[in-house]
């Protein structure tokens, strides 16, 4: 297959578009084409970097926010599954599959829900602390490093283009799923 430039590429992508279903807004498409390689670069480059510790990304936010709980001590230091799913943008049996993989290996303990028998919290254990101290520092290094590029001004104002484009999305996602069906509350 023979490279193309990617304004020549742009320009043959928009002549499709505009054939087949009328005016097209290109900045749109390039924006959700840069945000999507972006996200992919980074999301990458953080995963590789923490797969050196044997976790996940989501693994490691999943014990941060069961820290950040432990540490508050608010409802007895622990999320529920429920909690930790919508938190995460993930549907609950995502979730609970991720949970089973920390409890596998003692970083979480699920304990009974004091009123409801139906219920579970999840709690991070010593080990899952231990885990997070070992972590945490490169974490911290390894996300600034990839915004290094940027100065404090430029993070600022991407940040508030960022909080824009969310708003919007959700907006737009809770028009297309209705409450009960929604992706993230399954």
């Amino acid at each position: 297959m023979e490279r193309r430039s990617p304004i020549e590429f742009d320009a043959r992508f928009r002549a499709m578009l505009e054939h087949n279903y009328g005016p097209v807004e290109m900045s749109a498409l390039k924006l959700w084409r840069c945000m999507a390689m972006a996200h992919g670069l980074l999301s990458g480059a953080l995963e590789k970097r923490m797969a050196q510790y044997n976790l996940s990304t989501s693994k490691l936010r999943v014990l941060f926010w069961l820290k950040m709980r432990a540490d508050e001590g608010t409802d007895g230091g622990g999320l529920l599954p429920s909690e930790l799913s919508r938190f995460h943008g993930v549907t609950p049996n995502t979730m609970s599959s991720l949970l089973t993989s920390m409890r596998e290996s003692g970083l979480i303990e699920q304990i009974d829900h004091p009123q409801d028998r139906r219920k579970h919290i999840i709690k991070i254990t010593r080990a899952g602390e231990e885990k997070l101290h070992e972590v945490g520092p490169a974490y911290k290094r390894n996300v600034e490093e990839l915004f290094a590029g940027l100065s404090e001004e430029e993070r600022q104002i991407l940040i508030t283009l960022l909080q824009k484009v969310i708003v919007s999305a959700k907006s737009r996602a809770d028009c297309e799923y209705p409450a009960h069906s929604h992706p993230h509350h399954e």
